[in-house]
């Protein structure tokens, strides 16, 4: 999955449960909590 889609994924996540912790986002989209944190910090930007 790609940067772009990933996002996108997290976004729709976050919308669909309203809160997700970036360990509950890493183990969704098979990616490392610091991938995570650096797409939130992307989305904050």
């Amino acid at each position: 999955m790609i940067a772009s889609e990933r996002v996108q994924r997290i976004v729709e996540i976050t919308n669909e449960k309203g809160f997700v912790s970036t360990k509950e986002l890493s183990q969704i989209l098979n990616v490392t909590e610091m991938t995570i944190r650096r797409d939130c910090e992307y989305l904050e930007n």
